[in-house]
């Protein structure tokens, strides 16, 4: 595991082709630029479920517990299997070419709305 802090663009896609996960344990995302950077390079993301996260990115990331560190270590052992790791990266790839500011937009219209 590396913590690279933050980076430019051209660094961020670097890394990405070189990640097998990306963990993104965050209680303060407004929206998860990030997230997305990493279903669109195919690259499956364990995340804290946070409605800001939840509301554009529906089920697509894994969200195991908030700081527990037993679940987010069962969720990381799963993507030792091939067939898994295969699975959430396709999804996660499919979903994020399918991304429009448009729909976050409705999306979040939609809750506020709701409530």
């Amino acid at each position: 595991m590396t913590f690279h802090g933050r980076q430019g663009q051209a660094e961020v896609i670097g890394l990405l082709r070189q990640a097998f996960l990306l963990l993104h344990p965050t209680d303060l995302e407004s929206f998860g630029l990030t997230i997305l950077e990493g279903m669109a390079a195919g690259i499956p993301v364990l995340t804290h479920e946070l409605d800001s996260i939840k509301v554009w990115a529906r089920d697509y990331p894994r969200y195991p517990a908030r700081l527990d560190a037993a679940a987010w270590t069962r969720e990381i052992l799963q993507f030792e299997q091939p067939a898994y790791w295969r699975e959430v990266s396709a999804a996660g790839l499919d979903y994020a070419k399918t991304f429009t500011w448009q729909r976050v937009a409705d999306q979040v219209l939609e809750l506020i709305a709701s409530r």
